[in-house]
């Protein structure tokens, strides 16, 4: 490696991030785009906040509305 991977992650998965983020914040996403793809949309939020409890898990912290 030469740099820092995160900038050669698609657009996508920073979307997807992005909306579990303001879908835990209580900002449901609006139809339209990848958004009208709900159950990949929900699959999707489940993998990120799941991924999220476990590295917090590991680094023995708490919470998730941080």
């Amino acid at each position: 490696m030469t740099g820092c991977p995160v900038g050669d992650l698609p657009g996508i998965v920073w979307d997807t991030l992005e909306a579990a983020e303001l879908l835990r914040k209580g900002l449901p996403p609006v139809a339209g785009g990848m958004l009208d793809q709900a159950r990949a949309f929900v699959d999707a939020v489940r993998f990120v906040w799941a991924t999220q409890a476990e590295l917090r898990a590991a680094r023995g912290m708490m919470g998730g509305d941080e």
